[in-house]
């Protein structure tokens, strides 16, 4: 009798399971190559509250771990009074950081310049500096390649405009 009692139940679970419908796929949209940064220009507004994660253990100053990385994958968002910033750094050998730092400078350009941005990069013989401005409102985006010791680090940052 056990034995036609549990044949009774396999069959109503298997019949269960064979009876469900399949769940529609969802619609993943396509992000085109400046969701990244559009996301984080946006995100700017409200503190990065956005892309922020978990927060870092410090009595020093607010930083939050980031869940979107522009470049690397060490990104953080940081709150100096007021106001916050993003940021994000990737180290590398100086050719990959050189062509990082051209690459992403182009994927910059690409996004931003039609909107009005000022582009404005410097080079010495150890860094590589390249900032975008639109105006006074709108966040400045800098990318800073530099040697420090044996390797190079780049750094992207997207912060208030120097004395807001």
């Amino acid at each position: 009798m056990n034995k036609s009692i549990i044949t009774a139940l396999s069959l109503l679970v298997l019949t269960g399971c064979v009876s469900q419908k399949a769940p529609a796929p969802k619609i993943v949209k396509t992000q085109n190559a400046c969701s990244p940064l559009n996301t984080l220009l946006n995100a700017n507004t409200n503190g990065f509250n956005a892309v922020k994660a978990n927060k870092v253990g410090n009595d020093f100053i607010n930083q939050w771990r980031a869940n979107t990385h522009f470049i690397g994958n060490t990104c953080t968002i940081t709150q100096h009074n007021k106001q916050f910033s993003y940021q994000c750094t990737s180290e590398n050998k100086q050719a990959h950081a050189t062509n990082l730092h051209i690459q992403t400078v182009d994927k910059i350009h690409q996004c931003v310049a039609s909107q009005g941005w000022y582009e404005n990069t410097k080079e010495s013989a150890t860094s590589i500096s390249s900032n975008f401005v639109l105006d006074e409102a709108h966040p400045v985006i800098t990318l800073f390649t530099s040697q420090s010791r044996t390797r190079y680090i780049t750094r992207f940052e997207i912060a208030p405009p120097l004395g807001n």
